[in-house]
């Protein structure tokens, strides 16, 4: 009889199997906190869909602004509130029906790519880009603290962000992102 070559595992395909044991038998506190110290950490400025990007920062945090062109989604100017190197706000305001935005999305790729869910999208009502961005803005504004309450690490859970410097560096985006819907459409 002939002998065949032991089947070994790749390092990604161990890596899919930990992560689906680490969800299924461990509270999703410890979960996030391995893999938040665990993942590549990369912004959403430096994917290919992503251009003409710009860094608001202020001492709570950062807002990433860019012309997002995401094939069989949409297109249009987008911004990512992050705290801690972490994306807690996602808005994409691509206009139409297709403008929406995602509350913590970095946390629903890990458990969606693993066989749970997703981080859902959170539709603008129908509008323009430009009512979109407004929406954007009103969203910051008003709900990174609630987007930092469901953020599944204590860490950003407890993370200070001053009002004031959220407001001012949000209307930076607004700027920002009208600027962008200028350019692009012209």
């Amino acid at each position: 009889m002939g002998s065949y070559p032991k089947w070994f595992p790749s390092k990604d395909q161990l890596r899919q199997v930990f992560w689906k044991l680490a969800i299924a038998i461990l509270p999703a506190p410890i979960v996030f906190k391995l893999w938040y110290k665990n993942r590549k950490k990369h912004q959403r400025i430096n994917i290919k869909t992503a251009t003409d990007r710009e860094l608001i920062s202020f001492s709570g945090g950062t807002i990433a602004i860019y012309w997002a062109n995401v094939p069989g989604v949409g297109s249009g100017p987008g911004a990512s509130l992050y705290v801690l190197d972490e994306e807690v706000m996602r808005l994409d305001c691509f206009g139409g029906h297709k403008g929406h935005m995602h509350i913590n999305p970095e946390q629903g790729h890990l458990m969606y790519r693993h066989g749970a869910y997703m981080t859902a999208r959170i539709y603008f009502p129908e509008g323009s880009q430009e009512e979109h961005v407004e929406r954007a803005a009103f969203e910051i504004r008003n709900n990174a603290f609630v987007a930092l309450q469901m953020n599944a690490l204590p860490i950003i859970q407890n993370h200070y962000l001053d009002k004031k410097e959220l407001a001012q560096s949000t209307e930076k985006m607004h700027q920002a992102m009208m600027y962008l819907i200028k350019e692009k459409t012209k």
